[in-house]
């Protein structure tokens, strides 16, 4: 727990002034996968409750404006993964999207501390957030029905600890 508080601190992407950061746009689910077809970094591997997905990185502020909507689709294995640097409430939202995604906060403590499902484009542009009483030091994207399929919920353990 202490290496990925440690790990996802030290290795985080823009902040911003205020309680809660604008929102990052998502994209993500539903299609193929697109695997090697964008510059994001990655894949990295994470393993999220019992499950392992393949997420790509957003190494910067560019990528993480991107976000999904520049990826065709997710296999049901794979994800994105948005570093926010210190614990705070995180916005996203579908601009741009073509397909529905689930979308997790991850808290300091390595677990899921909200979760979003099947968050359809149609939904843009109502913006997603995680309470202020949880916050988050990432944020990940998986294919629509990910979570539910693969039975992650609030307070299911997230090891980020092979991400660098």
């Amino acid at each position: 727990m202490v290496a990925l508080c440690a790990l996802l601190l030290a290795s985080g992407c823009s902040t911003a002034a205020g309680p809660a950061t604008a929102p990052t746009p998502s994209t993500a689910s539903g299609a193929r996968a697109t695997s090697g077809t964008t510059d994001f970094g990655g894949p990295l591997t994470a393993r999220i409750g019992g499950a392992t997905f393949r997420l790509r990185d957003t190494p910067t502020a560019a990528d993480q404006q991107r976000g999904l909507s520049v990826v065709e689709g997710l296999a049901d294995d794979e994800g994105m993964l948005f570093r926010l640097g210190s614990p705070k409430v995180q916005g996203m939202w579908m601009k741009d999207m073509r397909y529905a995604i689930d979308i997790l906060w991850v808290g300091a403590d390595g677990t899921v501390v909200h979760l979003e499902h099947d968050v359809a484009p149609a939904t843009y542009p109502t913006v997603f957030r995680n309470p202020p009483d949880r916050l988050a030091v990432a944020v990940v994207e998986l294919a629509a029905g990910a979570a539910r399929r693969t039975g992650i919920v609030v307070g299911s353990p997230v090891d980020l600890d092979g991400i660098r």
